[in-house]
């Protein structure tokens, strides 16, 4: 497999099951039947450069959600022994 599909691959194994599925829907609607590696193999280039953005925005949005529990919780734990 071309290394830019393996960099889609590898993006998209860092997102959460339900985030594989969206991306599946998304670029394999007529047959979800297919795995990841398949589904990735039959995009073409402009998918896949599409795809990479937007599988990267993803994996930051998620950080960042992360972050912020963390935030919470130690806000919290601060406020609790104050």
């Amino acid at each position: 497999m071309h290394e830019t599909r393996l960099e889609l691959l590898d993006l998209i194994k860092q997102c959460p099951k339900k985030q594989q599925q969206f991306f599946k829907r998304m670029y394999s609607h007529d047959n979800m039947d297919l795995s990841l590696v398949e589904v990735i193999k039959k995009m073409d280039t402009v998918s896949i450069i599409i795809g990479i953005r937007q599988t990267k925005r993803t994996i930051l949005r998620n950080q960042d959600k992360i972050e912020l529990k963390i935030h919470k919780l130690k806000n919290n734990i601060l406020k609790n022994e104050n």
